[in-house]
């Protein structure tokens, strides 16, 4: 629901971007730890450093938001116009997401209950 009503959606290397997605949301990804310099442990940046992550940012879904300006200038890009990226999450949707219909938790549950009889 929180997705549902959002205009747009802004994290840090998080699944949400997946949810967002699906929802034909605009993504921003926050890409920078601030103004000082971070542990690798501590940083921001790092967190797309994962295969798994690696790969949503290759299809070009989201912004990326590297530093505090580009950040205020996606929030009013994406204002301006939610679908600017909406062929490539298309793309990424067929990619990553199988179906998206609203039935996924009745295929999960149906796969699970014929797997237990």
């Amino acid at each position: 629901s929180c997705i549902y009503h959002s205009s747009i959606i802004i994290n840090t290397a998080s699944s949400l971007t997946l949810d967002a997605i699906a929802m034909n949301k605009p993504v921003i990804l926050i890409m920078f730890d601030g103004g000082e310099k971070k542990s690798r442990y501590e940083s921001v940046s790092d967190l797309y450093t994962s295969d798994y992550y690696k790969k949503v940012v290759s299809f070009s879904v989201a912004f990326e938001a590297k530093n505090v300006s580009s950040l205020k200038d996606y929030i009013n890009q994406c204002l301006r116009d939610p679908d600017s990226l909406r062929a490539q999450q298309e793309k990424f949707k067929q990619y990553f997401c199988h179906l998206v219909d609203g039935k996924s938790g009745k295929r999960l549950f149906d796969l699970i209950y014929d797997t237990t009889k």
